[in-house]
């Protein structure tokens, strides 16, 4: 959301597909993207947005500690987990690898 143009493109054909697939004529595509651009200009006035992975290298290089929480158990790991009740992700320690970009 950071790129607004880009943001947009992709916004408008996703709701061309959306609309197209679901036949939705009642939708303001303007009013959302209004409501949208009040809140990315926030986040970019706030300056909260940032590449994570840069955020959380600064940190480390500046011999500051990163703490990940875990909030989901092994067994519902995506590659350790008991298929078909798994989330989207790494669950376990590789998560910090793979999901922060920490080095091992």
């Amino acid at each position: 959301m950071a790129d607004w143009p880009l943001f947009v493109e992709k916004y408008n054909k996703f709701i061309d597909r959306f609309q197209y697939q679901f036949h939705i004529d009642s939708f303001d595509r303007a009013e959302e993207l209004d409501e949208l651009k009040m809140f990315h200009e926030k986040m970019m006035a706030d300056n909260m947005l940032v590449d994570s992975l840069d955020y959380v290298h600064d940190y480390m290089r500046d011999g500051k500690r990163i703490i990940a929480e875990g909030a989901n158990a092994t067994m519902l790991d995506m590659d350790q987990g008991t298929y078909p009740y798994v989330t989207s992700s790494s669950t376990t320690v590789g998560g910090v690898c793979t999901g922060l970009g920490v080095p091992p």
